[in-house]
């Protein structure tokens, strides 16, 4: 298994629950590298604007067994699966999307998925960013201001 990971700095902080971002992002590369076994895993941050909004995608990408469009419904519920032989073969107890979902919500973002059969998947976390702009501070060098932020900015990738 092949892991991608592609990135930019951007220079903009996010006041942002980091940790559950973390979580989020974490869980879906944990479910890419679970049902990847011959194909390759890739994530990629992305900054964007829309409908006037700056907002930023983590896409968790994995090339394998992709899921059939009958049993997409099923992803994002608690407890479920997309097949029942998935528990049995892969683990797991179907709660990690349900609540990674949830917690993307209560941020005022979301997770979805794009998938083909046989071919892969592409889970997307998305977070609107709301821009946290330090003020210049008189005789305070830009180093010093970066050491202050606070623990919650977090550096946009894209």
């Amino acid at each position: 298994m092949l892991a991608t990971l592609s990135a930019c700095l951007v220079v903009l902080l996010i006041m942002a629950d980091k940790t559950r971002i973390m979580q989020k992002i974490l869980n879906l590369v944990s479910n890419a590298c679970k049902f990847t076994h011959a194909g390759q895993v890739g994530i990629a941050a992305v900054y964007r604007t829309e409908q006037s909004i700056d907002v930023a995608d983590w896409r968790v990408s994995h090339t394998d067994i992709g899921i059939a469009s009958e049993n997409m419904h099923k992803l994002f519920k608690d407890f479920s699966q997309a097949e029942a032989s998935t528990a049995r073969k892969f683990g797991g107890t179907g709660l990690g999307l349900a609540l990674s979902r949830r917690f993307a919500r209560m941020m005022d973002g979301d997770i979805t998925v794009t998938s083909t059969l046989g071919e892969g998947s592409v889970f997307t976390l998305t977070v609107p960013l709301i821009p946290r702009r330090a003020p210049v501070m008189a005789g305070i060098s830009s180093h010093q201001q970066q050491q202050e932020r606070p623990a919650d900015a977090l550096p946009v990738s894209g």
